[in-house]
């Protein structure tokens, strides 16, 4: 594939590259597109907090309990698929 970047966009590069970041250009341009993925997964869970899909905790053990109870939720789950085999 073949780009065209800006000036800019070169430069940023370049210094980079100068400072010992990255050693190619390649390097730096898969950085960006992984930044722009966790970007993406940020945002998404931005997303499910404005909708209420997320769930908060008051305490540490509140927290604690709640993935006690995941944990045997799909133990009881694997046991159950494990049963039906």
């Amino acid at each position: 594939m073949d780009i065209e970047l800006s000036p800019q966009t070169e430069q940023r590069i370049q210094g980079l590259l100068a400072g010992g970041v990255y050693t190619s250009a390649r390097e730096v341009i898969d950085a960006g597109v992984t930044l722009l993925d966790l970007k993406a997964k940020i945002q998404e869970g931005i997303d499910d907090i404005a909708a209420g899909r997320a769930t908060s905790f008051a305490t540490d053990e509140q927290l604690h309990e709640y993935c006690e109870d995941v944990k045997e939720r799909g133990r009881a789950r694997m046991a159950k698929d494990q049963a039906a085999e």
